[in-house]
């Protein structure tokens, strides 16, 4: 008996930066369309950039955003990817997510069990998206059990690797370095 694979939709927002900041990103619509991306909403708002809002039909999360990535890359030549999301929320999402008001949520988030903020400047904070959701799978007897997708979960892990990819492009090999030992001997 053959196993059909169930496709499930990801909804997920890529962000390119263009080769030159000069170039018009709406002629690169076309193109787009043509490399499969009629699944995305596409914002050529900010000169030098292209940011798509997918909701992409799969089969993993993982293959959802490496295909939106690839036809990108095909589409528009010399692009570079430097922001996938959503990875990082802040305390209104948080709210949003958990279904409660931010006083709520701002009050789960100070539990000692709560993920850590990646930022954390005066009343701002923001936490990985992918953080908050396993928290949020451990604790859902504490908040009425919410429903919450493990597809969304594959995703947020996905797009935080993509965005720890994009970044560990920029890193100075040899400052890096230093910094692994450095925090090795800790």
């Amino acid at each position: 008996m053959m196993r059909v694979a169930m496709m499930e939709t990801y909804e997920f927002v890529l962000k390119f930066k263009l080769s030159n900041v000069d170039t018009d990103p709406e002629q690169f619509l076309e193109a787009l369309y043509e490399q499969g991306c009629d699944d995305a909403l596409v914002g050529v708002g900010r000169k030098g950039v292209v940011a798509l809002d997918f909701a992409r039909e799969a089969e993993s999360a993982e293959q959802a955003v490496m295909s939106a990535v690839s036809a990108v890359l095909k589409a528009i030549p010399g692009a570079e990817l430097f922001e996938a999301g959503p990875d990082l929320i802040n305390l209104s999402d948080l709210a949003e997510l958990m279904g409660c008001s931010r006083q709520n949520a701002h009050k789960h988030a100070n539990a000692d069990d709560f993920p850590m903020p990646v930022v954390s400047k005066g009343r701002d904070q923001l936490w990985h998206y992918s953080d908050v959701l396993e928290w949020l799978n451990a604790n859902q007897a504490k908040l009425r059990k919410l429903k919450l997708d493990s597809d969304n979960l594959s995703l947020a892990k996905i797009l935080r690797t993509t965005n720890l990819v994009v970044e560990s492009n920029k890193i100075n090999p040899e400052v890096f370095n230093k910094a692994k030992q450095l925090l090795s001997y800790a």
